[in-house]
């Protein structure tokens, strides 16, 4: 047997040439064509998994419960402002309303009054504080309450304290016309209330003019005493009342048979007549009921 011969190397004719060439051009440009369209910002939908958190497989693991963080809720103090509150974190949104019936003096709820607060002129007198005896430009005392007390010396929990309505009506017995109509009229100070935003705004005054206010309608400590006292009686007095009614009606609920009304009319049941020789009358005495009945004879 003869030895392998090696494969002779075979010509092309020019149309396979051609055809090479023409696949090689398909080729190069497939592929610049696809590293063009890596090269854009093409944001395909990928559903994302979370690898660290443990899945519900078949092999009975159970996934971690994420903790959910709870905002501490508080109660909004009535001395703070709602940037001291909010750590100036929000923006503070302002509204102003109109409140029927109320002055425009009264009302400290204007822009001007809140946002800007323009020094004293320099041929005014500064007013000075009447617990330091310093002279000062402005103070939140004396822009809503007219008390010349300078910032410094203002005890917001102590002689200071602002009250709200309710508590102002509740605590000093006072009555809306108390507070609203006699004259002079308290200053307030309107505050959006710290409760529910939807309410109204709720009034905040100064305890001490509110103290003051009732001590000229009572006349002395010892009166208001007396009178707070007098209502908290009255008021344990109706309740006991009421208490013995129900009390009354369930017992003729529960013992019927006890208490059985009689709804026909009373029949007087007279006894003897007597003769009254100072007034020339007959009377007659009912044994049951104690009725008496006068009459004449002819």
């Amino acid at each position: 047997m003869s030895e392998t011969d090696e494969p002779s190397e075979v010509e092309l004719t020019q149309t396979e040439r051609d055809r090479i060439a023409s696949n090689r051009d398909l080729a190069v440009q497939l592929r610049l064509s696809q590293v063009v369209a890596n090269d854009r910002n093409v944001v395909a939908p990928v559903r994302s998994t979370n690898f660290h958190r443990t899945q519900l497989g078949k092999g009975g693991f159970i996934p971690d419960i994420e903790e959910k963080i709870v905002t501490p809720q508080f109660e909004k103090d009535e001395e703070l402002t709602d940037d001291e509150c909010d750590g100036q974190k929000r923006t503070k949104r302002r509204r102003v309303k109109r409140v029927a019936g109320l002055d425009k003096d009264r009302l400290n709820v204007s822009p001007s009054s809140i946002d800007v607060c323009l020094p004293i002129a320099p041929d005014r007198e500064k007013p000075h504080c009447d617990m330091c005896d310093r002279p000062f430009d402005q103070s939140f005392l004396c822009k809503n309450f007219d008390v010349y007390v300078c910032d410094g010396c203002r005890q917001p929990k102590g002689l200071h304290t602002l009250i709200t309505k309710s508590t102002a009506k509740e605590r000093y017995l006072l009555s809306d016309i108390d507070l609203d109509v006699r004259e002079p009229k308290l200053r307030f100070l309107l505050k959006r209330n710290p409760h529910n935003s939807s309410w109204g705004d709720m009034r905040l005054y100064l305890e001490a003019q509110v103290a003051e206010r009732a001590l000229s309608i009572w006349g002395t400590e010892d009166q208001l005493e007396a009178e707070r006292t007098r209502r908290v009686q009255r008021i344990e007095t109706a309740k006991l009342k009421q208490y013995n009614k129900k009390i009354k009606e369930l017992k003729v609920q529960t013992r019927s048979s006890l208490f059985m009304k009689t709804h026909a009319t009373h029949q007087h049941n007279f006894g003897p007549e007597t003769y009254d020789e100072a007034n020339d009358v007959y009377v007659k005495r009912c044994t049951d009921c104690e009725y008496v009945t006068t009459f004449e004879k002819l």
